[in-house]
């Protein structure tokens, strides 16, 4: 019988972890390199909320969280952005330059228009707030 001893069990269990944070990491990198050919629609700030989040064994993030709206051919979609940081006042910063009422510019797929991307590069040219 095949015994593994603890440094091994560990070892499995992190190499698995970092694996999925890594495949994580690039679908999501994937999603924003393949949205930056779709097209744009303008957006609203409806709602921002900060919570902070346990990750762990004495590990949390501040995750900042901003629910916009934005229409394509006459039909209103939603859609989430969200910024986790260990910090809580950069996640407050983030939350506080995009308040209720604010333009965003939304990059949405044009086969899914409900499926939509608000990329940090797009935003210096939305239109200021009215």
């Amino acid at each position: 019988m095949i015994q593994i001893d603890q440094n091994t069990i560990i070892l499995i269990v992190s190499v698995a972890v970092l694996a999925f944070l890594a495949l994580r990491w690039v679908k999501a990198r994937m999603l924003r390199n393949r949205a930056r050919s779709w097209p744009t629609a303008a957006g609203k700030v409806e709602a921002s909320s900060l919570q902070l989040e346990q990750r762990g064994n004495n590990q949390s993030a501040h995750v900042a969280t901003i629910t916009y709206a934005y229409e394509v051919a006459g039909t209103v979609h939603q859609g989430v952005w969200k910024r986790s940081t260990m910090f809580h006042g950069k996640a407050q910063g983030w939350i506080d330059q995009h308040p209720p009422g604010a333009n965003l510019t939304v990059r949405y797929d044009p086969n899914n228009p409900g499926a939509s991307v608000t990329l940090d590069t797009d935003q210096s040219r939305a239109p200021a707030r009215e």
